[in-house]
């Protein structure tokens, strides 16, 4: 084994081939910045009581470490010293580590006790670990999670914990839980097994809304019935009515015909044909008032079958008035009439007439932004349009966060605002019209499931983390048009193998490919002046790149952690030079 070590810091670990077990030198009195970045062979380090701190991201990348002892003489632990060790869920240290409370164990952010976030959107099996006593809000939003084990000493699972989990498939809650949030599993569209114990007193109406696959719901309905969970106590009852004691079934009912206008949109998703059949039986249906909450619900819940439910007309209770409602085309309205355009969105006028759209409102999973409110064009689409994960304070998320599958941009569309879809994790693609001239900072950022990024020609600025962490982005050609990559424009995007340069771009920002890890080879087009300060940090796929003679500057750790990587330059270029002076491998072109 082979360590760089200055003044008794251990500034690299030089893997040697096959090793996977390492015993840092004793005398070392800091592990430093990124030392162990990346060897993914090791799975066992023993520190030494000599060492006292551990440096920011020092064990990262370790994706095989399964466990390791920190030794009482540490003090202090760096940020995310141990991001990305995905098979380690155990870290004994010593109490008197200061920082070790706000930690990356593995694959999770956890402080004080408090699973804050989860790193690693691409596992389908997730097991929590042991010392966590809250999972926190948003933290398993979007993830791909199909399973997921939650230990025993979890006391809380707050708001939207796991929402938009589409792939989770069946949840067991542990005895102790005691308190379940607002819409903690809302939009987990394949969730059909949940198991929740006698421990939890309070749960919300929303913890399982948009779940409508849900057939299992194993709970002591008294639970249900005397928490937030009445509606899913119902929903319950009327699959599996068998279940519930004759004073549970008295209950349900009272509840139901008590809050028919308040169910009845949870009973049309969940459970179509049984909404139909109730609703025409109960004689208070003939009340004008529910019948026409009745006849709004068909109408959103499909034509066909509202014209399903009319046929059976002996045993219903409406007039050829309510038929002919049911049946009329609502698509003969102008789309874009101002008043149902304001139930969707929030705009304001620019000074050449034209509308901004300021927020959202709406609940799609399939947005069209509108190329027009009444006579006005939509040209500009402002910052944070849509709230989501890591925009805005944790309530504002709560309360403004969507869904997102798809989003179509018009033509008419000028500019993109600062975050405008930014942690739209449902996201898959986006097409941008050549009319947009700027797409401002953040403004996709941490969309976790986008794979496909169209961008057409005529856009002329990509802002600073405009795709930041979407870390499903394999490739994306920039048109000609574009002048301007921002820094950290494509941090994180850790499956981006290719990537086209545009000719007109003349500076490479600080960051711009960090941590890209999948990109394999990389053309700077000859034009660009400049390279940012670690402009390629950590792509440790990155085995050739090709410098031309128009850079002149190279900034600061631009190719550290890129431990494949040879430059491919003409003689005596700035790129030779530097190649040398930093001692990477170099090739005459």
């Amino acid at each position: 084994m082979s360590f760089e070590i200055e003044n008794g810091i251990l500034k690299k670990y030089i893997p040697e081939s096959g090793e996977t077990e390492v015993v840092i030198p004793d005398g070392v009195t800091r592990i430093g910045k990124l030392a162990f970045c990346g060897c993914d062979r090791l799975t066992s380090i023993t520190i030494p009581d000599s060492v006292t701190s551990i440096g920011d991201l020092a064990f990262s990348g370790c994706s095989n470490l399964t466990s390791i002892a920190i030794p009482g003489s540490v003090t202090s632990i760096g940020s995310s010293a141990f991001q990305g060790c995905g098979k380690l869920t155990n870290i004994a240290a010593a109490s008197r580590v200061k920082g070790i409370g706000s930690e990356i164990i593995g694959n999770f952010k956890i402080e004080n006790g408090v699973l804050k976030e989860y790193l690693n959107d691409r596992e389908t099996e997730v097991v929590i670990p042991e010392g966590v006593k809250i999972i926190g809000d948003l933290v398993f939003c979007g993830s791909r999670l199909k399973s997921v084990t939650i230990p025993k000493g979890v006391k809380i699972i707050e708001d939207l914990a796991f929402v938009n989990c589409d792939e989770l498939r069946s949840i067991v809650i542990p005895d102790g839980v005691t308190s379940i949030g607002d819409r903690a599993f809302e939009g987990c569209s394949r969730l059909a097994s949940v198991t929740i114990p006698d421990s939890v007193k309070q749960t919300e109406t929303t913890t399982f809304s948009g779940c409508d696959r849900l057939t299992s719901l194993v709970a002591n309905p008294d639970i249900l019935l005397k928490s937030g969970l009445k509606v899913t106590a119902v929903l319950t009852f009327l699959r599996s009515p068998e279940d519930f004691s004759a004073e549970q079934t008295k209950a349900c009912k009272k509840y139901l015909f008590a809050q028919k206008k308040k169910l009845l949109p949870e009973i049309f998703r969940n459970d179509l044909a049984y909404a139909m059949q109730l609703f025409a039986e109960a004689k208070k249906i003939t009340k004008s008032n529910v019948r026409s909450d009745f006849l709004d619900h068909s109408i959103r819940a499909g034509a066909s079958q509202c014209n399903a439910f009319l046929m059976d007309w002996e045993n219903r209770h409406f007039s050829p008035e309510d038929k002919e409602k049911l049946l009329e085309n609502e698509f003969e309205k102008d789309p874009f009439n101002a008043a149902d355009m304001k139930k969707l969105w929030s705009y304001k006028s620019l000074e050449d007439g034209t509308l901004c759209l300021t927020k959202y409102k709406g609940s799609e999973t399939h947005v069209t932004i509108p190329r027009r409110i009444g006579e006005c064009t939509v040209t500009a689409l402002g910052e944070k349009l849509i709230f989501a994960r890591r925009c805005g304070s944790p309530s504002a998320r709560k309360e403004n966060f969507k869904k997102i599958a798809s989003i179509t941009i018009p033509d008419t569309i000028t500019s993109i605002g600062e975050g405008a879809f930014a942690g739209c994790v449902g996201l898959t693609g986006i097409t941008i019209p050549g009319s947009v001239k700027r797409i401002e900072k953040e403004a996709f950022r941490d969309c976790r499931k986008l794979t496909s990024v169209i961008i057409s020609d005529g856009v002329a600025n990509i802002g600073t983390s405009v795709f930041r962490g979407c870390t499903a982005l394999g490739s994306i050609t920039l048109p000609d048009s574009i002048k301007a990559i921002g820094g950290w424009t494509f941090y994180e995007c850790d499956s981006l193998n290719s990537i086209t340069i545009p000719r007109r771009v003349k500076r490479i920002g600080h960051s711009t490919f960090a941590l890209c890890s999948s990109l394999t080879s990389i053309v700077i087009p000859d034009g660009v002046n400049s390279i940012g300060d670690e402009a390629f940090f950590g792509c440790q796929s990155l085995t050739s790149i090709t410098i031309p003679d128009s850079v002149t500057s190279i900034g600061e750790d631009a190719f550290e952690n890129c431990d494949n990587i040879t430059i491919y330059a003409s003689k005596d270029s700035f790129a030779y030079e530097y190649a040398k002076k930093v001692i990477i491998p170099f090739e005459f072109i």
